[in-house]
């Protein structure tokens, strides 16, 4: 199995450094509207199961040699 976990790059800038916390709150909302717009595509791209939490954390699973190169 390959698996594959993270957080959007727009959830890692804001939580770099100083973490805005008050910022991240305010993004979720939009962030799992994006992910839900775009999960059929995800989910093909990287070839198994792939979900995100409410906190935007990112976990994909496959096979290994399944899909695409891992989501960048």
């Amino acid at each position: 199995m390959e698996v594959f976990s993270g957080i959007p790059h727009v959830l890692h800038e804001l939580l770099s450094g100083e973490p805005d916390l008050k910022g991240r709150h305010h993004m979720l909302p939009d962030l799992s509207a994006q992910w839900h717009e775009r999960h059929e595509d995800v989910v093909e791209e990287w070839g198994g199961v792939i979900f995100m939490d409410t906190n935007g954390a990112v976990m994909g699973l496959r096979k290994m040699g399944d899909g695409r190169s891992p989501l960048v």
